[in-house]
Parts: structure tokens; sequence; C-alpha cells
């Protein structure tokens, strides 16, 4: 099933504004148009950190397809505690699992082919990708559980929010 890539929302400016995005694996589905506080997201392993670009929604959920994205159902595994963030105060569980890693690529390889994509922190692409998923009251993984990703969403990534604008639920993913 898929839903298809949204219109801009109203404050995002002219239709040729940059924007910032981040393409998440969603451990359950979400539609296109949910708004998410930034504080809060669903349990998801990021593939693509923020990055800015120019190009609309369908044209970053097109690159994600051309990575074979959105084929089959994207089965991970979780490893070690770690903290992120620039005072290490951010707990995640690592994906010990490469199929991540390696779409991680694949999906940057095809975003820099669009031209105009500028990471937020380049550092933390290509060989600086480390997948987990972070912790809070509600996301709780141990050491060697699995779990499967039953959705890629393009999230456009604003202050407080980030709103839903492509999303696409893997064949086969539904419980």
């Amino acid at each position: 099933m898929t839903s298809q890539p949204a219109e801009q929302p109203a404050d995002a400016g002219g239709d040729d504004a940059p924007r910032r995005y981040a393409i998440a694996a969603m451990l359950e589905p979400i539609e296109t148009g949910v708004h998410i506080d930034r504080k809060q997201w669903p349990a998801h392993v990021t593939l693509v950190g923020n990055f800015v670009t120019g190009g609309r929604p369908a044209e970053i959920m097109a690159a994600v397809e051309r990575a074979h994205a959105c084929e089959e159902p994207l089965q991970i595994v979780f490893g070690n505690l770690a903290q992120f963030g620039a005072r290490s105060d951010i707990p995640v569980r690592l994906v010990i699992s490469d199929d991540p890693v390696h779409l991680h690529h694949r999906i940057a390889d095809e975003l820099q082919a669009l031209g105009g994509v500028s990471a937020d922190e380049p550092d933390y692409w290509f060989d600086g990708y480390r997948p987990h998923v972070t912790l809070g009251p509600h996301i709780a993984f141990s050491e060697g559980d699995h779990a499967i990703v039953r959705c890629i969403v393009v999230a456009q990534v604003n202050d407080e929010t980030a709103v839903v604008v492509a999303s696409e639920t893997l064949p086969g993913s539904t419980p």
C-alpha cells in the first residue's frame, strides 16, 4: 500500500525554497500528513539524517525507491546501548544488522545524484552512519531483539515538528 507524496505544508515557503528533510524506516506504518513532535518520534531507524534540498517530496521518494528501499520488509537486529547527541545524553539501541547500512549508502547516493542536497551533519552520512533506534518512555528494545520495518517515510523537519510528506508501506510487512 502506498501513500502518495503530499504537497508542501502551507508554511514551507515558496515552491523552490530549500527545505529540511529526513528519511526514516518506521517500525509501524504511518500515513502521509501526520505531524510528529520531534521529541516523541514513534519507533524508527533514521536511514538518512537531516538534509536540505529544493527537491519535492515526490523526487525524494523516487530516489528512495531507486535505492530499492521499498521492495521488501527490512529486518533489523538490535545490539548494544549507546548515548548520542552533542552532550551524549540521548539513549539509543544500535542496530547490528548490515541491511540498514547498505540501504543508507544506496539512498544517500541517489539523493546526491539529484544534486542540490546538503547534509546537516555530513560526518553522519556514509562511513559515519550508525543505525539506531532512539529509546524513550514508550520505546524499548533489548540486545538481540528483532524487528521488521513496515514503512519508509520522508519527513519535512521543522524546529519542533516533523511532517510526513511521503510514506511507503512495505510489501509483506503487515503483522
